[in-house]
């Protein structure tokens, strides 16, 4: 008699694992739009898991303007992604995952002067965009504000990640020190 194999829970890990290429996809579903100059691997799995978000999504709302949101992404997506294999064939330097230069906001918005204060100011105008596409089209109204939302997400997440990087590294400085200092007390410099 064979046994069951009963599945684990997932781990907290995973889980966040889930939740972030979740909101990365969704947050892709509008970056496309409103950044431009992305890293030649921005759009990989995350282009991959768009677009399955975004057409299932058309198939869950049967909604023709989602349609037409989902044949207009895949055209900026294609734009996007050809921007950035020009740029790296001209020699530009940029990281390969670079989520985009946020030229809308700054465009917008002449008085932001800085990316990463428009990289905060984007998911509220996006939100913004999406609570007034909604008197047009609810469907297309709330995938943008879903949008909105996990580029709030996906911009914390990523502040975190660099805080922890610059703290590590601020670490490594002093154990460095530390240790420096250790080996002239034994004499070694």
């Amino acid at each position: 008699m064979g046994q069951q194999k009963q599945s684990e829970p997932l781990s907290m890990r995973e889980s966040f694992d889930i939740m972030y290429v979740f909101a990365s996809a969704l947050s892709l579903g509008l970056t496309v739009f409103t950044r431009c100059q992305f890293g030649t691997e921005a759009f990989g799995l995350r282009g991959l898991a768009a677009a399955v978000v975004i057409f299932v999504y058309v198939g869950s709302t049967g909604s023709q303007w989602m349609m037409i949101y989902f044949v207009a992404w895949l055209l900026a997506l294609v734009c996007r992604r050809a921007e950035s294999e020009t740029a790296a064939k001209r020699g530009e330097l940029r990281h390969t995952y670079y989520n985009g230069h946020p030229w809308l906001i700054l465009t917008l918005m002449p008085f932001i002067k800085d990316e990463q204060t428009a990289r905060r100011v984007e998911p509220f105008l996006c939100l913004a965009a999406g609570i007034g596409l909604c008197q047009w089209s609810f469907d297309v109204g709330r995938f943008v504000i879903f949008g909105a939302l996990s580029i709030l997400i996906i911009d914390r997440v990523g502040r975190e990640i660099m805080r922890r990087r610059v703290e590590a590294i601020i670490n490594a400085r002093i154990e460095q020190e530390a240790v420096m200092e250790e080996l002239k007390r034994r004499g070694f410099f």
